[in-house]
């Protein structure tokens, strides 16, 4: 009963897979190429579901029976592209990052089928951090694995760099510091050797942690100030707070509580000037700590 561009816009569609996973129209129209009326025409029928402003879902018989027709073959091209742009645009907002990231997984396993190598490993190095973040351990390690091998193939320099400081951080947050430790200097290495002085940065910062998760103290130190004077040669404020606030960490557990109280306050000023949340409160937490330790009660508190 329906017009042939609104069925080919359903089988499209059911390239996402069905409820309670739920996709944006945004997301919807990249992958139908179809015009907003089409989806439309689909939710009045019923065969599309608007799950909350903005977001659809499909039925799970109806995603079975419109996978068992022809669909146009860029379909699966349009929904990894979209991945892409997507991540580029919204790849630390990690709120926005839960409602897609059974989509992104999706478009993960499609890149690998149709060969869409280096948008595979984008994808991969994007999505990394919100996976081991979310403690999604398994999930992190299989797609950095695979990215890693096929962006050594096409020999894409920084990707490997990437993916190895992602590997590293993984590691790390599962508890074998030596392994990340391996991982993260021949990042390291790598990232010198073809002068990428930003990957440089982040990857002394990692570097410096899993060091430091081993008592080596005053090595963590020195990683920690190379990654600093790079981050803040480049003006890159968010891997400047990171470091100060990890500095400053530091810092206090060698009892020296009024420098670290200077790093964790510079920490905390960028942090507000940039907007950028995900470490405030392990600030404000380190800076209760040296300023109690300083007998600042009032402030500490």
């Amino acid at each position: 009963q329906l017009d042939p561009t609104v069925r080919d816009a359903l089988y499209a569609l059911s390239v996402f897979t069905a409820k309670p996973n739920s996709f944006s129209e945004d997301a919807a129209l990249a992958v139908s190429a179809a015009p907003i009326a089409i989806l439309d025409i689909l939710v009045d029928t019923g065969l599309l579901e608007s799950s909350s402003p903005g977001r659809y879902t499909l039925h799970q018989t109806i995603v079975d029976y419109a996978r068992t027709k022809n669909r146009d073959q860029l379909v699966e091209r349009r929904l990894v592209t979209y991945v892409v742009c997507y991540l580029q645009q919204q790849g630390k907002n990690y709120e926005s990052l839960d409602l897609e990231s059974t989509n992104i997984l999706v478009a993960l396993d499609l890149a690998y089928k149709a060969q869409m190598f280096a948008e595979l490993v984008e994808i991969s190095c994007a999505f990394a951090s919100f996976l081991y973040t979310r403690a999604l351990y398994t999930q992190a390690e299989k797609q950095l694995t695979r990215a890693y091998e096929i962006a050594t193939k096409l020999e894409d320099r920084r990707n490997i760099v990437i993916t190895l400081y992602h590997l590293g951080e993984l590691t790390r947050k599962r508890g074998n510091y030596v392994k990340a430790e391996f991982f993260l200097k021949e990042g390291l290495e790598l990232a010198r050797q073809y002068d990428y002085t930003e990957e440089v940065s982040s990857l002394l910062s990692s570097l410096a942690i899993a060091v430091e998760l081993q008592g080596h103290y005053a090595q963590a130190e020195a990683y920690y100030l190379d990654g600093l004077m790079l981050a803040r040669q480049l003006n890159l404020h968010e891997q400047t707070s990171r470091l100060l606030a990890d500095l400053g960490i530091l810092t206090g557990q060698q009892g020296h509580y009024s420098e670290a109280e200077i790093y964790l306050k510079e920490a905390l000023e960028l942090e507000r000037q940039i907007g950028f949340r995900e470490r405030t409160s392990a600030i404000f937490t380190a800076l209760g700590w040296v300023t109690t330790e300083q007998a600042k009660y009032a402030q500490a508190e």
